[in-house]
């Protein structure tokens, strides 16, 4: 029936597709047939809230003669040379793609690859390669991940197959950190996604004339100047910072070099002004000179 493979024994004969052909019979003999469902690709890989799709030259399908748990495993399809067969799905990252592979081709020339997004990542293999299990890191966003066995143009030997097995994905957990400023200055950036038991930072910026006045966060971590860096993110945390306008105590002090003048003629007074304290902003000085006229 569809969706059943076929396993058939006996009078020394042997399955071609769906034609058992017995050898010479010279006695009284007994062919068996069994039937088994023919896995999915989710159940042979081990995961079926995967979404997979297959392409290329020929399908992967599920089986149970080849596999690494001893149940079932994918297996890349009948294809020629100069062609390929392919299985893929979506992951969501961060995270840890784990699986088995195997392969039993021609050497250096027939090869298993894997693929994020189209682009082919270091490890393949080629030749007689048992299971080997492999370890994959998928960054943040939303990737395809693919397996194809690509044949050269020449040559096929031993099973000129692929299989993979038992994939297992494990997303990162990740965190929100917030950062709010409040008027007159800013910090950034304002929201992190910080994968658990990492760290991320915060610089504090005030505006011209203010400074940072307030610091509040439920973030372990340390501030260091206007730069605030996290301790280890284990939970979603906040920071928040306040700014303040900036005062100055300054001091005057004025004094006359010619305090006084008289009719006979006129005297240029000098008048000297020195400042202390802070002298970075602008100071407006107002003032008088007074006198009295004798005869």
């Amino acid at each position: 029936n569809t969706g059943y493979s076929a396993s058939v024994s006996g009078c020394g004969g042997s399955l071609s597709g769906t034609t058992y052909t017995t050898g010479a019979i010279t006695a009284a003999c007994t062919v068996s047939a069994t039937f088994s469902l023919i896995p999915t690709l989710g159940v042979a890989l081990d995961n079926t809230s995967l979404t997979w799709t297959t392409g290329g030259n020929a399908n992967w399908y599920g089986q149970t003669a080849i596999s690494h748990d001893g149940v079932d495993a994918a297996q890349s399809g009948d294809i020629a040379d100069s062609q390929n067969s392919w299985m893929q799905t979506a992951l969501t990252g961060p995270g840890t793609l784990s699986f088995y592979w195997r392969v039993s081709s021609e050497p250096d020339y027939d090869y298993l690859r894997f693929y994020i997004d189209d682009v082919e990542q270091s490890g393949s293999i080629s030749g007689a390669v048992d299971w080997q299990q492999q370890s994959r890191a998928i960054p943040s966003g939303t990737h395809t991940v693919k397996w194809a066995y690509t044949k050269d143009g020449i040559v096929s030997t031993s099973s000129d197959a692929a299989w993979v097995d038992q994939v297992a994905y494990a997303p990162t957990t990740s965190y929100t950190v917030t950062a709010t400023a409040g008027p007159n200055g800013s910090i950034s950036p304002t929201t992190v996604q910080v994968a658990h038991g990492g760290t991320t930072s915060f610089t504090i910026t005030p505006d011209p004339g203010y400074y940072r006045s307030s610091f509040a966060t439920n973030c372990s971590g340390s501030l260091s100047g206007d730069t605030f860096t996290t301790g280890a993110i284990t939970a979603p945390c906040s920071v928040t910072v306040g700014f303040a306008q900036a005062s100055y105590t300054v001091s005057v002090s004025v004094t006359a070099s010619d305090p006084s003048a008289t009719e006979a003629g006129l005297t240029t007074g000098t008048f000297t002004f020195s400042r202390t304290g802070d002298t970075a902003p602008a100071l407006t000085v107002n003032y008088t000179v007074e006198g009295t006229a004798t005869a």
